[in-house]
């Protein structure tokens, strides 16, 4: 039962530090900086299919 609550406790930690992480990537200035040609933003919801999640695939969007 402890074991459980341990996993469960990690798995509430990992959401609040993508979540926390998610607000500053959607609220940082990089996007407004004149002649950007790359940012990947690997914090959003959609940044990563299960197609792409592997070795040498190729990146959709």
């Amino acid at each position: 039962m402890a074991v459980a609550g341990v996993i469960s406790g990690n798995n509430l930690v990992y959401k609040f530090k993508l979540s926390t992480a998610r607000t500053f990537t959607q609220s940082s200035p990089v996007s407004s900086i004149k002649d950007l040609s790359l940012w990947l933003d690997a914090t959003a919801e959609n940044a990563i299919t299960a197609s792409e999640a592997q070795n040498n695939s190729t990146i959709s969007s």
